[in-house]
């Protein structure tokens, strides 16, 4: 008889993997979760004020190409650091006074930059 370990580990492996990049990790910064590909926070404010912060923090790095759209329960703002890789801020909807930040740094992330553009549009929303 075959011993089937070999195929009951890469599952559980990839399993693993998936449950501990869903939950996240917290980060040095209060407030700030990541599981190092992306960073993210609840703002102060509704969805539109969210964009429009995450794009004005990006315009404040003089990243290139910033853009940015909303809708009433999502909204996105883009931009590209000088060598080309994409920064991808969504925000979502939590509720009318409150959303969540999520930043995306290039395709396998950068936790340190990501961590410092969330805590930068965080800051948007504190008195």
């Amino acid at each position: 008889m075959r011993n089937n370990t070999h195929r009951l580990a890469v599952p559980t492996l990839c399993f693993a993997f998936v449950v501990i990049s869903a939950a996240g990790c917290a980060t040095d910064a209060p407030g700030i979760k990541s599981n190092y590909v992306q960073q993210w926070t609840t703002v102060g404010g509704n969805v539109e004020a969210a964009t429009a912060a995450a794009a004005e923090v990006l315009e404040e790095y003089e990243f290139k190409n910033v853009e940015s759209q909303t809708t009433r329960v999502d909204g996105r703002a883009t931009a590209n650091k000088a060598d080309g890789e994409e920064i991808t801020v969504d925000v979502r909807r939590v509720d009318d006074d409150a959303s969540e930040v999520t930043v995306r740094v290039g395709t396998t992330g950068d936790g340190d930059l990501g961590i410092e553009l969330v805590q930068k549009i965080f800051e948007e929303f504190e008195d």
